[in-house]
């Protein structure tokens, strides 16, 4: 059985949106620290976590949730950033497509 949610999906965003509204995060780091919190907080059987293509090298940016030993989903944003979710079960693409466009519009607003 999956985990996926569609409503706990929407309280997720609706709770980031606050929660960086509330804090007047400024930066694209201080804004995925809070995601990556959050997702976990809402999924904690899984792992989340950012980072930033260098040209060749891939850094780690934030992260949250404890290592599961599981190949990670990855998630091209964009040209510079990636997002990494570990899980036991398989995400739906619907959750994956939802994060993605989730992701890029907080990131067109910073």
């Amino acid at each position: 059985m999956s985990s996926y949610n569609k409503n706990k999906l929407k309280e997720f965003f609706t709770d980031v949106q606050k929660k960086i509204a509330e804090e007047n995060q400024q930066t694209l780091k201080q804004i995925f620290k809070t995601l990556c919190k959050k997702y976990v907080d809402y999924f904690p059987k899984r792992k989340i976590y950012i980072a930033e293509m260098l040209g060749k090298r891939i850094s780690y940016l934030t992260g949250a949730g404890k290592e599961l030993y599981v190949k990670a989903v990855k998630i091209p944003l964009t040209d510079n950033y990636l997002l990494f979710i570990e899980s036991h079960q398989e995400l739906p693409s619907s959750e994956i497509k939802n994060l993605e466009e989730f992701m890029l519009s907080i990131m067109e607003i910073k």
